[in-house]
């Protein structure tokens, strides 16, 4: 660790010394999370699940230079996991990325933080738990947003071949466009989400060749532009589908599919949301190879029908704090499961002091 620590501080004073050296602005940035989670799940038909709590702070600060439409930031993810949880560890994870950012373009390319991910992902694809533990990306990412929509595909190699570790990698990709210009139907979404996620045998051995894709269509209506009382007033319907195949069985693929509604109401930063999952189980593979191949959340596994009611208060505590309490409820079709979760998170910057 203090090797890692050592590279991240030279690179960092190079950095500074690059700055200077060019009359380029100095960038930094310093974020902190703390999330609190707890599940109540046990009767619940999945066999994925179990209740548990998790409690956990993170700290990612950063340094770079930046010029033009350019920069380049360097620095750390430190996760501190308040209790002993076997999928994650925890670590200092160095930072280390490039990006061009314009009005209507955003690059990046490096390790990155998923945060700067815009897209809209379905909870079988990315769960809450997955998005904040593996906060990083190794590869690419590459937007295209404009008021009336977005273009989202990154690339997450989350694996390297070698005796012990199997080649692996993720595409992500999503989109958006509404008809914000049309008054008549301004409040017209449509939007689609799509994940690829490839995982490789290890030489000389004879693990299974692991092939999986997530697939949502939607269409909505963001009813706030009607009804502008409300802060978020909106409703989606979608398809998702996923295709899987292991290699090492029979090579077959599995289709699993089913409808989705998503609905959202939000008044003085208080909302409800409910998700509405009706098909075929999801994530056929995931007794085999669990949350190596999928990220979603495994309540899709264990029923064709899932449903998850989420009550959020999100107060304004000043720029650069956000607050957000939760409680959710989780229904398979027979019984209920409960869901407290809690996090804070605050980011400092150059701009931030600045304004």
């Amino acid at each position: 660790m203090s090797s890692n620590l050592l590279r991240i501080a030279l690179a960092a004073l190079a950095l500074v010394v690059a700055q200077a050296s060019f009359a380029q602005r100095v960038e930094w940035g310093l974020r902190f999370d703390t999330r609190f989670d707890n599940h109540e799940r046990d009767d619940l038909s999945s066999p994925a699940v179990s209740s548990q709590t998790l409690f956990s702070s993170r700290l990612v600060p950063s340094v770079g230079i930046s010029w033009g439409h350019h920069r380049i930031m360097a620095g750390g993810s430190f996760t501190l996991d308040f209790n002993v949880h076997p999928s994650y560890s925890t670590e200092i994870e160095p930072l280390v990325f490039y990006n061009f950012s314009t009005s209507r373009w955003d690059v990046f390319a490096g390790r990155f933080e998923r945060r700067h991910l815009l897209g809209s992902y379905s909870r079988a694809t990315y769960s809450g738990i997955a998005s904040f533990y593996d906060n990083l990306l190794d590869g690419v990412a590459l937007q295209l947003h404009s008021p009336g929509g977005l273009l989202e595909v990154a690339l997450d190699w989350d694996g390297t071949q070698s005796e012990g570790e199997r080649e692996s990698f993720r595409v992500l990709s999503a989109g958006q466009l509404s008809s914000s210009r049309a008054r008549s139907l301004r409040w017209f979404e449509v939007g689609y989400s799509l994940e690829l996620y490839h995982l490789a045998s290890r030489p000389l051995m004879h693990d299974g060749v692991v092939d999986h894709i997530t697939g949502e269509v939607w269409i909505g209506a963001a009813l706030e532009t009607v009804f502008p009382w409300f802060e978020r007033l909106g409703l989606r319907v979608g398809n998702l589908s996923m295709f899987d195949r292991d290699r090492s069985l029979n090579g077959e693929w599995l289709s699993p599919r089913g409808l989705t509604l998503d609905f959202a109401v939000q008044k003085w930063r208080i909302g409800i949301r409910n998700r509405t999952y009706s098909g075929d189980p999801l994530m056929p593979l995931w007794g085999i190879y669990g949350n190596r191949v999928y990220r979603g959340d495994p309540l899709y596994a264990g029923a064709d029908f899932y449903n998850y009611t989420q009550f959020y208060w999100s107060p304004r505590l000043g720029r650069g704090v956000s607050l957000s309490l939760e409680a959710g409820f989780h229904f398979d079709g027979d019984n209920i499961g409960f869901q407290q979760l809690g996090s804070i998170g605050i980011t400092f910057d150059r701009e931030f002091f600045k304004k």
